[in-house]
This record gives C-alpha cells, sequence and structure tokens, in this order.
C-alpha cells in the first residue's frame, strides 16, 4: 500500500520494516595512540559527545550523562594527559524583551507544543 501515491512511492514489501530505529550502531575509531580491537562494552551514543571533548583537547563538562570512552586509547596516553573536566556553562543570557501580547503568543505556542 503506497504511503503518498503510486506515482512517487512504490510500495514497501512486508519484509521490509519501515520506520523503526535502533540503539545498535557503528562506533569506530583509529590514529595514534588508539588500541587495536573490540571494546568490553558497546558505547552508548551519548558517549561520544565526552569523547570528542577529550580528542579535541577540549575540558569535558562535568554535567554531562554521558562517559569518556577510555577503553579506546592506549593505558599510557590517558596517564600522560588525564582528561580534564569542568563546570558547565551558564545559560546564555537573553535581551529579548517581548511585549506582552507576544509573550502570550510564544507561551500560547509552547503550550500547544506541549512544553507548557
Amino acid at each position: 500500500m503506497p504511503t503518498l501515491g503510486s506515482s512517487l512511492i512504490s510500495p514497501i514489501s512486508r519484509l521490509l520494516r519501515s520506520g523503526d530505529h535502533r540503539s545498535e550502531g557503528i562506533f569506530q575509531a583509529a590514529g595514534p595512540g588508539l588500541r587495536q580491537g573490540q571494546l568490553s562494552q558497546p558505547p552508548s551514543l551519548c558517549d561520544i559527545a565526552p569523547t570528542l571533548y577529550y580528542m579535541s583537547g577540549l575540558p569535558i563538562p562535568d554535567d554531562m550523562d554521558a562517559h569518556l570512552i577510555s577503553e579506546i586509547w592506549q593505558p599510557q596516553i590517558l596517564d600522560q594527559n588525564p582528561p580534564q573536566y569542568r563546570s558547565p556553562l551558564p545559560p546564555p543570557q537573553t535581551d529579548i524583551n517581548l511585549r506582552p501580547h507576544e509573550a502570550s503568543a510564544v507561551q500560547e505556542r509552547l503550550r500547544g507544543l506541549g512544553y507548557l
């Protein structure tokens, strides 16, 4: 059964599932100081961010709900260059001054989207 019309979209076979997402993925890393082989545990998608911070030489925000994928490095690399952590950045300051009717419109839109 086509979803947008037979001229644009062909029918999906019953064997092919559409719209599914899986949490599994592929993680690969290569370069100087990195270990070869497989990880003992698959990393979380969230663990990519602190790992990229470390690889970029940046301190990792200590409020992240994720962990450095330290197993990819040779132990002496982490010993010589331990990860640095920092406090989270403050939220950006806004200097938006909405008129009452504009603020009301924004609140109504957010309520309609389910945020309020």
